[in-house]
């Protein structure tokens, strides 16, 4: 097989990557880590449209489903560790051709977030980094997991009526990793932190608790939870430590 590198374009520090769908057409949505545009590409490679100008901070991107009008979630002013404080949770709706940008919740210091459903009821889990600083690289103030019950339409949201959490999981330090994965016929989600690695379980039902379980103590940056061998069981790959440079593989045995 012969691959061919293609240079589709250029962005300053592009960090966040989703694919998108609508008019019965895939795209893939590019956005930066810094005050830089998010754009579209089709599945050729070719430019289709600027979604927007910025300000970027994009540190996840993801399309919620089965909207009237296409609607990206994305995180909003996450630059850095050091300059997070102003991020929250935004939606962009395309509608009459362009893309409009509301407000789903402010959460000071969020940077992953991903929506994960069961039994057809959608949830938001939304991971923030710390919850203050008062010098650069101050890690003094853990950050949270952080979790919301969704409704089918999430235009009902703005500045003025933003989506309520609840904290699940607290005292998480460099709570940075996030992984959406199924297990059984259900979607989870896997954080990483300095203090380990967290599944995060969404209620059997509307009227359920949410539950978590610790997988690991070992610092993770970053993880994916996948069955890498084969057997049926997830395994665990990491990054260590935060913004580490340590690959390693974790396999549960009985």
């Amino acid at each position: 097989m012969k691959v061919n590198k293609k240079v589709l374009g250029t962005l300053n520090k592009c960090y966040a990557l989703a694919q998108v769908e609508f008019d019965g057409k895939n795209y893939l949505a590019c956005a930066a880590e810094k005050e830089d545009p998010c754009y579209l590409y089709d599945y050729e490679g070719n430019f289709i449209e600027k979604l927007w100008d910025g300000p970027g901070g994009v540190m996840s991107l993801e399309q919620y489903p089965n909207q009237t009008y296409p609607t990206l979630l994305a995180t909003w002013k996450f630059y850095s560790p050091n300059n997070c404080a102003d991020s929250k949770i935004v939606y962009y709706l395309r509608k009459d051709g362009e893309w409009q940008i509301h407000t789903l919740c402010k959460l000071p210091f969020v940077h992953r977030f991903g929506v994960i459903e069961r039994n057809h009821q959608k949830y938001l889990v939304a991971c923030t980094l710390k919850s203050a600083h008062a010098f650069k690289d101050d890690w003094t103030c853990p950050g949270r997991v952080w979790v919301a019950k969704l409704p089918e339409d999430i235009s009902i949201y703005d500045e003025d009526h933003q989506l309520e959490l609840t904290p699940l999981i607290s005292g998480l330090t460099q709570n940075h990793g996030f992984f959406k994965t199924e297990e059984e016929d259900y979607q989870i989600a896997v954080v990483g932190t300095k203090n380990g690695i967290f599944k995060v379980v969404p209620p059997a039902d509307e009227n359920g608790e949410w539950t978590y379980e610790q997988l690991t103590t070992d610092p993770a940056s970053d993880m994916l939870y996948l069955d890498f061998d084969g057997d049926g069981q997830k395994e665990l790959m990491t990054f260590a430590p935060f913004h580490g440079d340590t690959l390693a593989i974790y396999k549960l045995v009985d």
